[in-house]
C-alpha cells in the first residue's frame, strides 16, 4: 500500500529460488584495473555472426607468465596479452561468453584482483565479495597464434590522436555502404583519401614510411582498434604481400596487437 494505491502480490516460495552455486575454484588471478583494459581492447571484436558460435566470446589463455586475450569476428583477430610477475602453474584456456561479459565487468569495482578458474563445464570469476559464474562455451576457440608472426613485417608509427581525427572527418564523407579509406602511404605521408559522386576529401599526417604504396580499409573497422588504445601513438605492420596489416599500441604494460586485412584499391 502507498498512498491510494493498494497492489497484492503472488511470491515465489524461497525454496523454489534456484540456489546459487559456489565460486568454484579460482586459482588464477590478475589485477582488475589490467583486466577492465584488456577487455576494452578485444570486447568490440566479439562476433555477432550466428554461424560462428566458437567465437561469440572472448578467449583467456595462460601461458607460463603470459595472460592472453583473443576476440576475432571471423575476418579480424584482436589479441592483448599482460606478462604477470609470476609463471602461472598450469596452462589454461577458456572462453568467456558474450553474454556474461557485462555482468563480469560490473564486478571489477569490488577489489584489486580479479580471481578465476573452470570445472569441466563452467568458468567461474570473483572479485572481492562479488563472483560471476557461466557455462562454456560448446565449441573450443580457434587456434590463431599462426597469424601473429610480425618476423620481416615493417613499421610505421602514427599518432594516434591525428589518425583518429582524420577517420573521423573523412567517415563523414565516405560511401555509406561500404565507408572505406584509401590510405595512400609516402614517405613523409600518410594520406587518407575518400570521394563519392559528389565531393572529395584527403588527410595529410607526418610519418616515415620505408616505401611507397595504397592500400584500403574499413573507417570502422581502423578507428574501432584507435579508440580501444590509450597510448599516444600507433603502428602499421606490413610486409611485401601487403596481404595482412597489424597494428599495435606501444603499451607500458600491455602488448596490444590487432591483424587488420586490407582492402586492395584498383
Amino acid at each position: 500500500i502507498c498512498g491510494k494505491s493498494e497492489h497484492k502480490l503472488n511470491p515465489t516460495p524461497v525454496d523454489n529460488f534456484p540456489k546459487l552455486e559456489a565460486a568454484g575454484n579460482t586459482p588464477f588471478s590478475v589485477p582488475t584495473n589490467i583486466f577492465a583494459e584488456m577487455l576494452k581492447r578485444t570486447s568490440y571484436l566479439v562476433t555477432e555472426l550466428e554461424a560462428r558460435p566458437n567465437l561469440e566470446g572472448i578467449c583467456v589463455e595462460l601461458d607460463k607468465n603470459i595472460f592472453r586475450m583473443i576476440s576475432s569476428d571471423s575476418i579480424r583477430i584482436a589479441k592483448v596479452e599482460y606478462a604477470n610477475k609470476e609463471n602461472y602453474l598450469v596452462n589454461f584456456r577458456q572462453t568467456i561468453p558474450k553474454t556474461v561479459l557485462a555482468e563480469l565487468i560490473s564486478i571489477l569495482s569490488f577489489g584489486d584482483t580479479l580471481h578465476f578458474g573452470s570445472d569441466d563445464s563452467k568458468i567461474f570469476f570473483k572479485c572481492g565479495t562479488a563472483s560471476v559464474s557461466s557455462t562454456m562455451l560448446a565449441q573450443g576457440f580457434p587456434n590463431v597464434s599462426p597469424f601473429f608472426s610480425l618476423e620481416g613485417y615493417k613499421s610505421i608509427e602514427i599518432s594516434k590522436q591525428n589518425l583518429l581525427e582524420s577517420l573521423n572527418r573523412t567517415s563523414i564523407l565516405s560511401d555509406k555502404k561500404s565507408k572505406i579509406n584509401e590510405f595512400v602511404f609516402s614517405r613523409k605521408e600518410l594520406t587518407l583519401k575518400v570521394e563519392d559522386d559528389e565531393s572529395s576529401a584527403n588527410e595529410v599526417i607526418e610519418i616515415e614510411c620505408p616505401e611507397e604504396f595504397s592500400i584500403g580499409f574499413k573507417i570502422e573497422q581502423v578507428t574501432q582498434f584507435v579508440t580501444s588504445c590509450s597510448s599516444e601513438k600507433v603502428s602499421f605492420h606490413f610486409d611485401d604481400k601487403k596481404n595482412r596489416f597489424y597494428l599495435t599500441e606501444p603499451h607500458e604494460v600491455l602488448n596490444n596487437v590487432y591483424l587488420l586485412p586490407p582492402i586492395k584499391i584498383q
